[in-house]
């Protein structure tokens, strides 16, 4: 009798150990940790609206990054240099834009990796130039001798790029934070500014600011070249980074995500209010790892060396995500 209940007892004691051992590694230890910005953090969003991420044995949480003064005066390279340092120890996936991926991928090589890339082209664009509602300028050509606000140094670029061939000179280049513009435009600070969606929608709607150039990126030389890209970091744990990968994959199937599905998503997560700016606003043409145009990556990350919006040259290739 005394066998028979330490039997028992051995029988029990393996049934908890084996059922702990696999609840240990069916729920997920860590959290995947995310960082949306600039309302391009819609398709993680998607991933939550379509699929159990419990299910999936996905755990995510989102992450905000205190605001970095990038103004003039503070260096640009500095700034970057927090953010992306800010983005390493408390990101795991994250929107940034192209110069950030290049600076991540010179300081913390192999780290990251981008998986999924927003370019405009002539039919899908993000990005407009705008002056205040009451502005006597009408075109871009009225910019000559103004300020104009861009967020980063890739949209610095670009704007600088677009300028140029439309013959702006003498402008003066300034850079503030997604947040920011809106203020200094209507402050005085700034005389015009590159707006990206929804905002740009949504101030016109409240006549906040106007249009004064739809679309100025994706109609020229860099059209179909990204401004910004997903990164996911890499050399996780070979369960989490099971995890990821299963991440990654439901991001690449949310892309394919038709419009009004996607409307109907940001509505639902931003609330009704936003529902007349969404059914307005344009998108970005969005690629996966694999459909992203490198060699346009390449041009850009050259090109932005060669006038000085980057102090450094990168391979790109380190920063694309591999199967």
């Amino acid at each position: 009798m005394r066998n028979k209940k330490i039997l028992v007892i051995a029988i029990g004691a393996i049934f908890i150990f084996v059922g702990a051992a696999f609840l240990y590694s069916y729920f997920p230890k860590t959290t995947l940790r995310i960082l949306e910005r600039n309302y391009l953090g819609y398709f993680f969003w998607t991933v939550e609206a379509d699929h159990n991420l419990a299910r999936e044995r996905i755990k995510t949480e989102n992450v905000s990054m205190p605001q970095i003064d990038v103004s003039e005066g503070s260096g640009y390279a500095e700034a970057d240099k927090k953010g992306i340092d800010w983005i390493k120890e408390n990101a795991d996936v994250a929107v940034v834009s192209s110069d950030e991926l290049f600076l991540i991928e010179k300081e913390y090589p192999g780290v990251f990796k981008g998986v999924i890339f927003f370019s405009e082209t002539a039919d899908n664009y993000m990005s407009n130039i705008v002056v205040k509602s009451n502005s006597k300028i009408s075109d871009v050509k009225g910019l000559t001798g103004k300020k104009v606000s861009v967020k980063n140094e890739t949209e610095g670029f670009l704007v600088d790029y677009f300028m140029k061939e439309n013959g702006v000179t003498n402008y003066d280049l300034k850079r503030y934070a997604v947040n920011e513009w809106s203020e200094k435009l209507a402050a005085g600070k700034i005389d015009s500014a590159l707006a990206t969606e929804p905002q740009s929608t949504q101030y016109a709607q409240e006549e906040v600011i106007k249009k004064i150039m739809e679309n100025p990126i994706g109609n020229g030389e860099f059209a179909k070249t990204p401004s910004y890209a997903v990164i996911v970091r890499t050399g996780l744990s070979r369960k989490d980074q099971s995890r990821m990968e299963k991440y990654i994959a439901l991001l690449i199937r949310a892309i394919k995500t038709d419009e009004g599905r996607l409307r109907e998503i940001m509505v639902n997560h931003l609330g009704e209010s936003w529902a007349e700016v969404i059914a307005s606003r344009t998108f970005a043409l969005v690629q996966n790892y694999n459909e992203v145009d490198k060699s346009l990556l390449q041009k850009l990350a050259d090109e932005m060396e060669k006038e000085g919006f980057l102090n450094f040259k990168v391979d790109v290739a380190g920063a694309i995500y591999q199967e």
